[in-house]
């Protein structure tokens, strides 16, 4: 096992541990992550492509085995998520600036995290992409919708600005990373093997920000 899949063990093993740090050190000292800010679209758009180069045909076929659990995932995705959040926001009667942030996170799709997640505990990853890659698919849409719907009594919500902004940070990254894996698959897989680890410790950063 060469450096590279030596760091990429160690950041499946680990990313729960460095994500909690990252949060504690940023509740301490909120300034440390701020230089993240500036780049902030480029580096989750550089996730977002490393997701991109990691699907395959297969990823989809799901959708066609097992619609049942594909839909109710889906579903489970942008609706119980979101509406839990409004539900919490009312229940503790949040800042209009806290409200809003939560229920930005229950309206977005999970990304590679929740990919690694399934595969630190053991779950079906194979299922657990293809959530992934519908709820991006349709974010631009559906997030979009749902924070005008549950946070537009706190804040004036731009929806076709978020719609670009979402698809020129995930969909087209994706795509172009999937348009890479599916015509220079040798180079991809070499790169793969990097772009994963990079991810992970990029999304510890993210979450410090």
């Amino acid at each position: 096992m060469d450096f590279v899949d030596k760091m990429g063990v160690f950041v499946k093993k680990y990313m729960s541990l460095m994500v909690l740090i990252a949060s504690i050190i940023a509740y301490f000292n909120p300034n440390i992550f701020l230089g993240v800010v500036p780049n902030m679209n480029t580096i989750l758009g550089f996730i977002m492509f490393g997701m991109g180069m990691t699907l395959k045909k297969e990823d989809f076929t799901l959708i066609v085995k097992r619609p049942k659990d594909v839909v109710l995932g889906t579903l489970a995705q942008y609706i119980i998520m979101p509406l839990s959040a409004f539900i919490i926001a009312k229940l503790f009667n949040l800042s209009g600036e806290l409200a809003v942030g939560l229920i930005l996170l229950g309206s977005c799709p999970g990304g590679v995290t929740s990919n690694v997640m399934s595969f630190i505990a053991k779950g079906d990853v194979a299922l657990s992409v293809t959530f992934t890659t519908i709820a991006t698919i349709l974010a631009p849409i559906i997030t979009p919708a749902f924070i005008l719907l549950f946070a537009g009594q706190w804040v004036q919500i731009n929806v076709v600005g978020m719609f670009i902004s979402i698809t020129k940070v995930v969909i087209l990254p994706i795509l172009l990373g999937y348009i890479c894996h599916r015509f220079f698959s040798k180079l991809t897989q070499k790169c793969v093997r990097i772009l994963t680890s990079i991810s992970g410790l990029a999304m510890v950063v993210l979450v410090g920000e």
